[in-house]
């Protein structure tokens, strides 16, 4: 049978949602974020390394960012003149690490960048000390643990380095990530390396405070290695406001990644459409006033929007599919006439109708909410912030038999990504997102099992 995309006219999907990797056709679909940009490549254009906190909401893009920075500046589309190797692997946080535990990963990972690294076509090959560091980091060694007399003979030597990896100090930590900037410059003509710490949100404020605390006088006062820690929005402030010690370690005042504007989104999904088509004439699946309903149940974040006209068209397609499956004994050919034929009555002019599509939409919201075992107080609650944002809320009003049951509530939603708050003028506002908004907006609130 046709594959359900080729008959789009497309060879893949255009709402692919994973992040934009360092290559050539994904710097292409890069959309929006100039001021951004400038601002990341300028704070890290520093001759001796930096360290920099980029920080936006969850799904809003700062994975896809950050690597297209790092391509603008390996391959040279900026005017940045340092050129360190760049994060391929990063070195995500966990909610059990302490400043040891980032450590040895850091390093860990920062090894298998600069192996990455090392074999890409035209560049140099994996210097003999950093094999012996690798091996030292996997307990691959010999008896006598890492061969560091190589190190020496290379001119980087260790100072009371364990065998054991498992009993390394954040001093011996910020020794062997001096050794790899080192073996760096000196074998892989690179001005050091870049490490991102990502997702940092996963910490306690109090908690990330004292990690960034504990480095801030050790592994980021190593020269020409390029910190970036990645986390919640307006993190950098968050972290000034906690402990000014730590922002002024921070290059610049953060880089914070905001919400896409719609005319942003409409472009970004316009340039997928266009790198994912195979014929000319192939044309967005869904209207432009579809994208606009998610865009706005989003509040421009991409990945939802991405996420759910890709869910969006599949489910369109089991239409199709299953008046195909009421065909036993049909041949090949003849289910997928019927498959064309089902699809071609639900297409307008290339584009899924708007009414089946608004349909399809609504039974979405109501299977995804229906899942999140809401009570008939987290109904009222929704319906009564609709489609504009509340503030002072009154759980007496919306059926919560207490303050504590309301907050309950109110953290449930939030967690499922279908209540959004923030503060204006020290004014707590509430507004819905995603399901929750196309619930209201499509009227199919009531129609929710809970």
């Amino acid at each position: 049978m046709k594959a359900l995309w080729e008959v789009f006219g497309f060879s893949e999907t255009p709402y692919n949602k994973k992040p934009l990797e360092m290559n050539e056709n994904d710097f292409l679909l890069f959309t929006g974020r100039k001021d951004q940009s400038a601002s990341f490549l300028s704070q890290f254009d520093q001759p001796n390394g930096c360290v920099l906190v980029v920080s936006g909401g969850p799904g809003i893009g700062k994975t896809s960012f950050i690597n297209t920075q790092q391509y603008i500046i390996e391959e040279n589309k900026s005017l940045v003149s340092q050129k360190p190797i760049p994060c391929y692997k990063r070195t995500p946080a966990q909610p059990s690490d302490d400043s040891l535990s980032i450590a040895r990963r850091v390093v860990h990972n920062t090894l298998d960048n600069i192996t990455l690294h090392c074999k890409k076509p035209g560049n140099k090959k994996l210097p003999d000390e950093l094999k012996e560091l690798s091996k030292w980091m996997s307990h691959q060694a010999d008896d006598g643990g890492c061969n560091f007399d190589i190190l020496g003979t290379f001119g980087f030597g260790f100072n009371n380095i364990p065998i054991n990896v498992n009993d390394a100090t954040l001093e011996n930590w910020h020794e062997i990530l001096t050794i790899i900037k080192e073996v760096c410059i000196k074998k892989l003509d690179r001005d050091g390396f870049t490490v991102i710490i990502d997702n940092v949100e996963v910490y306690q404020l109090e908690d990330l405070a004292k990690i960034l605390m504990s480095f801030r006088d050790t592994l980021f006062d190593i020269d020409n290695i390029w910190w970036i820690v990645v986390g919640q929005a307006n993190l950098f402030s968050e972290l000034s406001a906690h402990d000014t010690r730590i922002s002024e370690r921070i290059e610049g005042a953060g880089i914070e990644i905001p919400p896409l504007s719609a005319q942003e989104l409409h472009d970004m999904v316009q340039k997928r459409i266009r790198a994912a088509q195979n014929k000319e004439d192939a044309m967005n699946p869904l209207s432009e006033n579809i994208h606009q309903h998610l865009y706005d149940a989003s509040r421009g974040v991409a990945r939802f929007v991405l996420d759910t006209a890709n869910n969006l068209i599949l489910r369109i397609s089991k239409i199709a599919n299953k008046a195909v499956s009421e065909l036993d004994s049909a041949s090949p050919e003849v289910l997928n006439q019927v498959f064309l034929k089902v699809l071609q009555k639900m297409l307008f002019e290339k584009q899924i109708n708007d009414s089946i599509s608004l349909d399809q939409l609504g039974e979405l919201s109501i299977d995804i909410l229906s899942k999140y075992k809401l009570n008939n107080s987290d109904i009222s609650l929704i319906k009564h912030i609709g489609l504009n944002t509340a503030n002072n809320l009154d759980h007496n009003t919306l059926g919560y038999d207490s303050i504590d049951e309301f907050r309950a509530g109110i953290e449930k939603l939030i967690q499922k990504k279908v209540l959004h708050t923030f503060h204006t003028n020290d004014d707590l506002q509430y507004e819905l997102l995603n399901y929750g908004y196309l619930a209201v907006k499509l009227d199919v609130i009531d129609q929710i099992d809970f």
